[in-house]
Parts: structure tokens; sequence; C-alpha cells
């Protein structure tokens, strides 16, 4: 994605999960969702990359909105949360292996990367991110109509 020549922001929806590992299939199944609407200057992926491997889909856009899966306990299986980038603590792993979202953002603005100004997360509570070939939860899959109503209140 270039420069916008209509000066109109540039947003990503960067879907992230796995669709084989039970309720890690979120973002593939919301990706999937997103597709089916047409929002002029919104690009929709999907990905099952983590670590460095994100740095690519946080650049050359103006905004990347996440929409992930995350098993907290603290809440019941489908509850959504909406985040900006500085609710989130900062965080330094300890090796390249353990590297995250954040990390990848900062790394590419410290080397003055065209990384996106703003970042959100839609994360959904889950129940099983860990069982190959597991059924998703009904109340996770039930969340992805409410993330794309968040998603869409926002772009609108």
């Amino acid at each position: 994605m270039g420069v916008s020549k209509n000066n109109k922001k540039r947003i990503r929806i960067l879907c992230l999960g796995n669709e084989i590992i039970a309720d890690d299939g979120l973002g593939p199944l919301a990706a999937e969702a997103f597709r089916s609407k047409l929002w002029e200057g919104v690009e929709v992926v999907d990905s099952s990359e983590a670590g460095f491997h994100l740095m690519d889909y946080l650049m050359e856009t103006d905004e990347v909105i996440i929409v992930d899966s995350i098993q907290t306990g603290k809440a019941a299986p489908g509850v959504i949360y909406h985040l900006k980038e500085d609710d989130l603590p900062q965080y330094q792993a300890n090796s390249p292996h353990y590297t995250g979202l954040l990390e990848s953002l900062q790394l590419g603005r410290s080397l003055e990367l065209e990384m996106a100004k703003k970042v959100q997360i839609i994360a959904v509570e889950t129940f099983d991110c860990q069982t190959l070939g597991g059924e998703m939860h009904p109340d996770v899959r039930s969340s992805v109509p409410k993330v794309v109503e968040i998603v869409e209140d926002y772009l609108n």
C-alpha cells in the first residue's frame, strides 16, 4: 500500500489466528466476515504468523486494527476487549523467539520504517487455543458479528 493520492487514511484490518487450533480460528473467521464488506481504503489481511513476521503487516499503512483471540482466564469465552496500543503493558521479550506485535512495532519505529501510527486491538476471550482440530467454542464463534459491528462502527 503506497501513500494514498486522495489523502484518505489507509487502514489495514489484521486478523490473527489459525483455523486448525480450536478458538484460535477466530481471526480467519473474522477476516472472512470483513471481506464481505467493502470499505474504501481498508485492506483485510489474515495471518497465522507471529513475532517479527508481523512487521510487514504493520508497515505502509496509517492504522492497523488487529483482531485476535486472547486467553486471560478472567472472563467468559466470547467477551470482547477493545484496546489501544497505549492500553498494553510495555514488554520486552527475553529472546527474539518470544517477540510479539508490540516488539515488532517498536523495532520498526526505531529503525524509522513507515509503521502504522495508530494500532487498535479487538481481542476475544477464548476457551481453548491449544487443541489441534478442536471445535471453536460457540460463544467465541458467536462473537464474530459483534467484532465486525465494532469495527464497522469505528470505520463509519
